[in-house]
């Protein structure tokens, strides 16, 4: 229900490349009849026994594994993100909570199963959302783990991090959506509307996960706005037992979180997410304080982004 308000507000742009896996060249049809010989009829019987099996694989000349390709070490790639970015800040209200935030998932429909592109290109890119069918943010347990005992090692022996558990009831109109958040620890209560000013996507072909950069901006409501949104449509409620982990150098909050839908979809979801620090881009790209902040951000980014890769090239 969130996706389709989330689309009609995200703005989008046509100079992504819209292609995930290139077509193989389809062969020309010859009318002569090629005769199989004894030997290749022979492999192929083999193979088939084995696939039933479960016990055949592809051989290594057959097909190369690609290397892994960081999206942090292709700089025209960096370049691209950071006018995403500064495009979309530009779009926010100067009283506003800009946040800048990188999912994990995977683009799901059109060639989601082709994690590589034999005989492509392997690189990271940035893809058009009409692409593929839709952006699964829910990592699973065993890769949810995984995550977190990768931040544990990188965190050192003293980690940084906050633990919270949230109640986040969604309410709608036909046009707009709201999200009433209760601290479930203390009972505090905050009203606020999310709006989109971008997003997009990053294909990694040699990875295990897509990134998602979604760029958007917190409207906090008043104590009498907020008891008239509660008598909006209610969508769905979504509970919430997030850590976070700061990075002191960077100002950089890595997030895992535990999620269960009421209605439910699924029993639970898991989630990682990053968060970049936005506020060296908003006093560049809003308040035009010069080019000392958006190289600060830039290296932010970068930090972010070099943390992300080694996290995707270890699962």
């Amino acid at each position: 229900m969130d996706e389709s308000l989330i689309k009609k507000t995200a703005g989008l742009s046509l100079d992504d490349e819209p292609v995930i896996v290139e077509y193989p060249t389809p062969r020309t049809v010859s009318t002569t009849k090629k005769v199989k010989s004894a030997k290749t009829k022979k492999e192929k019987t083999k193979r088939k026994k084995e696939k039933k099996k479960g016990k055949w694989k592809w051989k290594k000349q057959n097909i190369k594994r690609s290397e892994f390709q960081g999206v942090a070490l292709d700089p025209t790639l960096v370049g691209k993100i950071l006018d995403k970015i500064e495009t979309a800040v530009q779009r926010s209200a100067k009283k506003n909570q800009v946040e800048i935030e990188i999912k994990f998932g995977k683009m799901m429909g059109r060639n989601s199963e082709a994690r590589l592109a034999l005989g492509g290109k392997p690189r990271p890119r940035i893809i058009h959302k009409l692409a593929f069918g839709h952006f699964d943010s829910d990592i699973g347990l065993h890769h949810f783990r995984k995550v977190c005992k990768s931040i544990e090692e990188s965190q050192g022996p003293d980690p940084t991090f906050v633990d919270s558990r949230r109640k986040d009831t969604y309410h709608a109109t036909k046009t707009q959506m709201f999200v009433n958040s209760k601290n479930l620890k203390d009972s505090t209560e905050i009203c606020y509307k999310k709006r989109i000013l971008g997003d997009f996507y990053i294909y990694n072909p040699t990875g295990e996960f897509d990134f998602k950069f979604l760029i958007s901006e917190r409207i906090i409501k008043n104590e009498e706005e907020s008891e008239r949104i509660k008598t909006y449509r209610r969508l769905f409620t979504r509970s919430k037992r997030r850590r976070n982990w700061y990075e002191t150098s960077t100002g950089n909050v890595l997030s895992t979180s535990i999620i269960k839908l009421d209605p439910a979809v699924r029993n639970h979801r898991y989630e990682f997410e990053m968060r970049v620090d936005s506020q060296p881009i908003v006093l560049s790209a809003l308040h035009g304080l010069g080019d000392g902040f958006y190289q600060d951000f830039h290296s932010k980014l970068l930090g972010v982004l070099y943390t992300a890769d080694e996290i995707n090239e270890s699962l």
